[in-house]
């Protein structure tokens, strides 16, 4: 896709393909770093959608959609480091189409480019956005910063290397297996990050856990328990984890997204707790897409272990009829950029590829 070829130069879109049919696994982190090297540089365009958080549950609106948190506006200005989006004075009321009410402009922003960011509230006095607000442009214009560092697949890598940390299966709970980091306080997250522990030279981390925090998590804790007793009895050991709410520093949450392709691929293997929203979750499929991307069939199945929580569930059916439009995320800005890069690949191949 053009976007690609701008954001990163032709003869290395070129090499990323020609790499996808290397089977070493050696450069496999190699290739997770240039994907988030991808995500990294994806640019925002003029008269592009913007999405920001409006701070309340507007329930006129169906659940999924994601008016209900977010107001829809447009990209109408850009600098190299900022960039201005404009939203409508007025909001539709879907319960009575006919009368239109005024936008409050209470935003919450949320979210400033690929990943969501802490809650950062201005106050409710209109005049008082000026951190947000452009003076010499349209009134409702709000500033934005650029999202993204434009970092090198080397800079990435790095960080990645220098950040990389894993659970132990003793450490996990149910408890912790309940409740998603999106829209937790900070007293609920606090020594998340403790539980977690760096890599000792050599080692290396036996699951990256893929999951939903919108699915059961007494069946997935189930799952994982007995899963960690069968690897006890064949390993003599418990395995480690990759888990995001431990193992990303959430006050850094940004930095911690943006390699998580590394993360993946720096994983022997990735752990699919496959429950019912798994497919409809974005973020979940991104996990996958990310092995597919580089990776040949056999290679896929030898690196993935499906794991569905729930025996009464058809997982065959959802891979049957998957789509990856039929995914979502809770943030609408962060979506549209990774189905960006999705589209590297291409949708029609990736959706062919899980449904085998």
């Amino acid at each position: 896709p053009p976007f690609s070829v701008w954001a990163i130069g032709r003869e290395r879109v070129f090499m990323f393909v020609a790499a996808r049919l290397d089977p070493n696994p050696r450069r496999a982190h190699q290739k997770g770093a240039f994907i988030a090297e991808l995500l990294d540089r994806l640019p925002v365009a003029m008269g592009q959608p913007w999405w920001l958080h409006h701070g309340h549950e507007d329930d006129s609106y169906p659940a999924g959609d994601p008016r209900r948190n977010w107001d829809e506006g447009v990209v109408v200005h850009l600098t190299n480091k900022q960039f201005a989006v404009r939203l409508p004075t007025v909001r539709a009321t879907p319960t009575q189409p006919g009368k239109r009410r005024q936008n409050t402009r209470h935003i919450t922003i949320r979210s400033i480019g690929t990943m969501s960011m802490p809650t950062i509230t201005p106050p409710r006095s209109f005049s008082s956005l000026a951190t947000f607000i452009s003076p010499s442009h349209h009134e409702s214009d709000i500033w934005l910063p650029i999202p993204g560092n434009n970092l090198s697949a080397a800079t990435l890598l790095e960080t990645a290397s220098s950040t990389l940390r894993c659970i132990e299966w003793q450490e996990i709970t149910r408890e912790l297996m309940t409740g998603a980091i999106c829209g937790a306080t900070s007293t609920d997250i606090s020594g998340l990050y403790d539980l977690s522990r760096p890599l000792v030279p050599g080692e290396a981390i036996d699951f990256f856990m893929s999951h939903s925090w919108h699915d059961d998590a007494n069946l997935k804790y189930d799952r994982l328990e007995a899963m960690a007793i069968t690897f006890h009895r064949t390993h003599r050991r418990y395995p480690t984890f990759w888990l995001d709410k431990v193992c990303i520093d959430q006050s850094r949450i940004n930095d911690g997204l943006k390699v998580l392709p590394v993360y993946i691929t720096a994983c022997s293997k990735v752990l699919v707790l496959y429950g019912k929203t798994y497919p409809r979750r974005l973020w979940c499929v991104w996990e996958l897409f990310v092995l597919f991307s580089f990776a040949h069939e056999r290679e896929v199945s030898e690196s993935t272990v499906l794991l569905p929580i729930d025996p009464e569930h058809n997982v065959a059916a959802d891979f049957d009829s998957f789509d990856v439009m039929a995914a979502h995320c809770y943030d609408p800005n962060e979506e549209h950029r990774l189905r960006q890069v999705i589209c590297v690949v291409g949708i029609a191949l990736f959706n062919e590829q899980m449904q085998k």
